[in-house]
């Protein structure tokens, strides 16, 4: 007898040009959870690793009171990965 904890392997949803919602209110997603993944070779841990690390940033300075929102998350993502995502994107769109 035994439980399925978790299933890897699934359909993989991506929403192209990055337009996931990154944050609400006190929750952010992190991972594939909004498209955090390579969008040629859809390899997704380094950019679940980095998601989370900038995600803890961001969380520290909410509370340290030095921002009132999580828009830095945002930005964090777009600044260390918009090239690089937008690049295998138009490969992605070439090559499929």
């Amino acid at each position: 007898h035994y439980k399925i904890e978790d299933r890897h392997g699934k359909t993989l949803y991506y929403t192209s040009g990055q337009k996931d919602v990154r944050y609400r209110d006190s929750v952010l997603a992190i991972g594939d959870a909004v498209s955090c993944i390579n969008p040629l070779g859809w390899e997704g841990i380094r950019h679940a690793m980095v998601s989370g690390r900038l995600a803890a940033q961001s969380i520290q300075q909410y509370l340290r009171k030095e921002t009132k929102d999580f828009r830095s998350y945002d930005q964090s993502l777009k600044h260390y990965f918009g090239r690089k995502w937008l690049g295998a994107e138009l490969f992605m769109h070439q090559l499929y």
